[in-house]
């Protein structure tokens, strides 16, 4: 479909799938990989026949999050992004302020579980509020929260381990002078409701901090994580916006 409304709109379109799905042999291992993964996708596509040797990039959440990697080590042929709530790693998910959140907890099984999304899991609202319930009640350190779900949850005790903002997470996303590089026309969209909109915020202010000249342009509107993705919805959560 994404392919197809590239094409549609006069434009090549690639769906690249994150290393782990689909036919990758590998585990899938969020955010680790995407700094040279991404890349290696530019450099194939600018040696096809049909490419001129200019690439951009488009699309929300974890695929916008992969738009910012590659941004780390920027390639000449990439020339704009447009990333649609993107989350830093490590300051927007999976904690907050030195936070941890549980609201995606299910997250990690929802991504690893197969080849493609578990949405069952995911979408087993009463199993995962009644986890979050039961641990908030056991009194239990936030490290045994897994345990009272009764499932191995390695990737957060993976992640437990980093619970700064240390190198393991800066590797992922441009960090410091990395911004300074970036020098790329950027869209940042994302929504008065949705739950990442610290990190799109925390892109644009440390882009503009590193490169001041930086052409990093933002949408903010009245949409939540999903809605941020399309363009909006007619009615969230039940209110109606009126625009003049």
């Amino acid at each position: 479909m994404e392919a197809k409304y590239a094409a549609d709109h006069g434009y090549v379109g690639i769906v690249a799938d994150a290393r782990g799905k689909r036919l990758s042999p590998d585990m899938p291992v969020p955010y680790e990989h995407e700094t040279k993964d991404v890349n290696a996708v530019i450099d194939w596509i600018i040696q096809q026949s049909w490419s001129d040797g200019r690439v951009g990039m488009y699309g929300g959440s974890y695929s916008g999050f992969a738009q910012w990697a590659a941004a780390k080590h920027l390639h000449p042929a990439l020339k704009t992004i447009v990333p649609y709530v993107a989350a830093i790693p490590g300051l927007g998910l999976p904690m907050e302020n030195n936070i941890f959140l549980t609201a995606n907890y299910q997250w990690v099984f929802y991504i690893t579980n197969n080849k493609y999304t578990d949405d069952v899991i995911n979408n087993d609202n009463a199993r995962w509020r009644n986890m979050r319930l039961n641990w908030w009640n056991s009194g239990a350190a936030y490290n045994k929260i897994d345990s009272i779900d009764g499932t191995p949850n390695p990737l957060l005790q993976k992640w437990l381990s980093h619970p700064d903002y240390d190198t393991y997470w800066q590797s992922m996303v441009p960090y410091g002078l990395d911004f300074k590089h970036i020098n790329i026309p950027v869209l940042s969209i994302t929504g008065y409701y949705d739950d990442g909109q610290v990190s799109a915020l925390e892109y644009l202010r440390e882009h503009y901090k590193y490169k001041p000249s930086a052409e990093h342009y933002l949408i903010i509107g009245p949409y939540d994580h999903f809605g941020s993705q399309i363009g909006g919805v007619a009615k969230l959560r039940g209110y109606e916006p009126e625009f003049d």
